[in-house]
C-alpha cells in the first residue's frame, strides 16, 4: 500500500491516505487517528434494479455487463505519484494517478478507468475519474459515479440541493432547491421490494456527520452533474447482485456503516406507463457509453473545527480549491 501523509490542517489533525498498490484505489483515510473508510473508493456503473428495470428485463439483459465490470477484478496498467505546484495555488499538493482495466473475459477491449487523487496540505482531496471508451460495444450505463463506505457512527446528512424527498434525473421538478437535513436512516425509501432509492440531484455540497461531531464534506465542481445517496444499507442489500432473491425492504437490517454514491449521472427511472416503451427512461435521461469524466472534493473536519467554520463557508473554500486545482491540471 502506498501511504501519503501530512498534518497541520485547519484543525491541526494529522492525516494519512493509503492507496492500494494493486488496484490504485483509495483504501484507507486516517485523520486525527480515526479511520474514515470502511470500503475503498471504486468506480460505480450499476444501480440496484428498480421495479421499472425489472419490468423491462434490464437486470437479466445486456446491462448486467456493467455490474460485471464494476464488481470484477481489475488490472493496474500504470500509476504515478508526484508533487505538483501550479500557478494560482498557494501551496503544493500530492497527486496520485492510476489507470486500470477491468478483467472481463467477455470483452476484448473493456473501458479503461483513470483515477487521480490530488491531496492538499490540509488533507482535502480532489477525486477525479475518467471512463475511457474502447472498441468493445457496451450498452448505456445505469450510472457513472464513485461508491465508497464510511466507518460506523455516521448519523446525519445535510445537503444543499434538490429535496427533501428522493429525486432523479427525470423526477426532480417537484423537489425544491434548498438546504435540507435528515438522519441517514431516513434517506432510505421503504419500497415494498428492495431497490435503488434515496437519490438526490443537483447537490452543491453535502456533509455527513458522526455522533461525536466529525464531519465529512463532499463538494462537486458542477451541481448540475452532482448526485448523491447515503444509506445504512449496501447495494447488495438493495439487490445489486441478488435482485431475484430480494424479498421485502422490511426484512433488511441497517448496518452501522454508511454507504455513499457520488454520481455525475444516473439514468432516469422511467415509468411514464408500465406496459409499453415508456416504462424505460426517455432517451434524454439515459447515459450512452462514451468517454466521460467527473470530479468532486472531500474534506474532513473535527468538532472544534466545525465550531469555527460553518458548513457553507467550508464548502465554498473547498470548492474554490478544487476549482483551482482542476483548472490548473487541465492547463498542464
Amino acid at each position: 500500500m502506498h501511504l501519503l501523509s501530512g498534518g497541520g490542517g485547519s484543525g491541526g489533525e494529522a492525516w494519512t491516505l493509503g492507496i492500494d498498490g494493486e488496484t490504485g484505489r483509495l483504501r484507507s483515510w486516517v485523520i486525527g487517528g480515526f479511520e474514515l473508510l470502511h470500503a475503498p473508493l471504486e468506480a460505480a456503473f450499476w444501480r440496484p434494479p428498480t421495479d421499472n428495470d425489472l419490468g423491462t428485463s434490464k437486470p437479466t439483459g445486456t446491462t448486467v455487463a456493467w455490474l460485471a465490470l464494476e464488481r470484477g477484478p481489475v488490472r493496474l496498467l500504470n500509476s504515478s505519484l508526484e508533487e505538483v505546484k501550479w500557478d494560482g495555488l498557494e501551496s503544493s499538493a500530492l497527486r496520485w494517478c492510476a489507470t486500470t482495466e477491468p478483467i472481463a473475459a467477455l470483452h476484448k477491449e473493456p473501458p479503461l478507468v483513470q483515477t487521480c487523487y490530488t491531496v492538499g496540505q490540509g488533507g482535502e482531496v480532489l477525486v477525479s475519474q475518467t471512463l475511457r471508451r474502447r472498441t468493445s460495444p457496451l450498452p448505456n450505463l445505469p450510472r457513472f459515479g464513485v461508491r465508497f463506505a464510511l466507518t460506523g457512527g455516521m448519523r446525519e446528512l445535510e445537503w444543499l440541493g434538490r429535496g427533501p424527498n428522493e429525486n432523479y434525473w427525470d423526477r426532480k421538478r417537484g423537489s425544491r432547491l434548498g438546504l435540507h437535513a435528515a438522519p441517514i436512516l431516513n434517506m432510505t425509501v421503504p419500497y415494498l421490494r428492495p431497490q435503488e432509492n434515496g437519490h438526490r440531484e443537483e447537490v452543491s455540497y453535502a456533509t455527513v456527520e458522526r455522533t461525536d461531531g466529525v464531519k465529512v464534506l463532499l463538494v462537486g465542481l458542477d451541481p448540475s452533474q452532482f448526485g448523491l445517496s447515503a444509506h445504512h444499507f449496501s447495494d447488495d442489500d438493495f439487490g445489486a447482485t441478488n435482485f431475484l432473491l430480494s424479498r421485502h425492504t422490511s426484512d433488511l437490517r441497517p448496518r452501522n456503516e454508511t454507504f455513499l454514491h457520488v454520481d455525475r449521472a444516473q439514468q432516469g427511472v422511467g415509468g411514464i406507463d408500465s406496459w409499453g416503451s415508456y416504462e424505460t427512461p426517455m432517451a434524454q435521461y439515459t447515459i450512452p457509453y462514451e468517454t466521460m469524466s467527473m470530479s468532486f472534493g472531500v474534506a474532513v473536519s473535527s468538532p472544534h473545527t466545525a465550531e469555527r467554520e460553518k458548513p457553507h463557508a467550508r464548502a465554498r473554500r473547498l470548492q474554490s480549491w478544487i476549482q483551482a486545482v482542476a483548472g490548473a491540471a487541465a492547463q498542464g
